[in-house]
């Protein structure tokens, strides 16, 4: 399914203890914080996970906003080897409206990424 392309936002994370689930906070191409609003949806059209331990890492919708990765709501991630990565380019994931994904580790240590995408309204 192709999704209209909207307004353009990137998120760049870094973290020394992502164990407890942490919104993303997104810009806009020129640089400026963007919120996303009740009525717009994020695609994510990338995204690149990095971590410096040997954890679990996952990029989730949190639709029942208690930080803990539901069924139906992991858009990618998996378990990393220290100094470990994951790039996912071209994909096309509608995130729940108006809502912010999050990033969750499965312990402490440095969790890294960036995640890219469009809001469409």
């Amino acid at each position: 399914m192709l999704y209209p392309e909207g307004e353009f936002v990137k998120a760049t994370f870094t973290s020394s203890d992502a164990s407890t689930a942490a919104a993303l906070s997104f810009t806009n191409d020129n640089g400026v914080a963007r919120t996303i609003g009740a009525s717009e949806r994020l695609v994510i059209t990338s995204y690149h996970l990095v971590s410096g331990s040997a954890v679990t890492v996952e990029l989730f919708d949190d639709a029942n906003a208690n930080g803990t990765v539901d069924a139906g709501e992991r858009i990618g991630g998996g378990d990393f080897a220290a100094n470990g990565g994951l790039t996912e380019s071209s994909i096309e994931h509608p995130c729940q409206l108006g809502k912010t994904p999050k990033i969750k580790a499965s312990a402490s240590g440095t969790v890294k990424a960036v995640v890219r995408g469009h809001l469409i309204k």
